[in-house]
């Protein structure tokens, strides 16, 4: 299921990227302390990093004429930072516009007593659904395929999980 657990991370990691970071951060972290905290590595409020982020996120949150944009090592950083909340990206699930999300997937789907063969699948989510898809990922990949099987109308025991790839 090694597999199964590497195409559910990559799924998730791509909510967050450099380009939507600083929002997703200021989203998430209600507290200018916690914000820099995270950003820092450290909640020690004497400590210099801790003192530069806190200064640096106050000059990207005014509205003054001061206001500065964070730059490229900032972002990268605030990546690395929310991919390692849970809370972020079930944030930026519950947070999204209303709609529908195509998930495609293969694999080895065995009709009868035959030999597997591989097939391609889509089938359409609701946000609501694909949240509680992605949120089954972290804690299961084994129920996460489960779940997209019985979301597409199959039963799981039809496919082979190990050769399963999802886009």
């Amino acid at each position: 299921m090694d597999l199964m657990n590497t195409e559910f991370q990559s799924l998730l990691e791509s909510l967050i990227s450099t380009k939507n970071s600083f929002q997703l951060a200021k989203d998430f972290f209600i507290l200018k302390s916690d914000f820099a905290a995270a950003l820092a590595g450290t909640s020690n409020r004497k400590d210099p990093k801790y003192k530069a982020a806190l200064r640096n996120i106050e000059r990207y949150t005014t509205t003054g004429a001061e206001k500065r944009n964070p730059g490229s090592k900032t972002l990268n950083r605030l990546v690395e930072v929310l991919k390692g909340e849970r809370g972020a990206i079930e944030k930026v699930l519950r947070d999204r516009k209303a709609g529908t999300v195509e998930v495609r997937f293969s694999g080895d789907f065995n009709v009868s007593n035959e030999s597997g063969r591989k097939r391609r699948f889509k089938v359409k989510l609701s946000e609501e659904k694909l949240a509680h898809l992605l949120s089954t990922a972290y804690a299961s990949p084994e129920l996460a395929a489960e779940v997209l099987f019985r979301y597409y109308g199959v039963l799981p025991s039809s496919f082979n999980t190990e050769a399963l790839e999802i886009k």
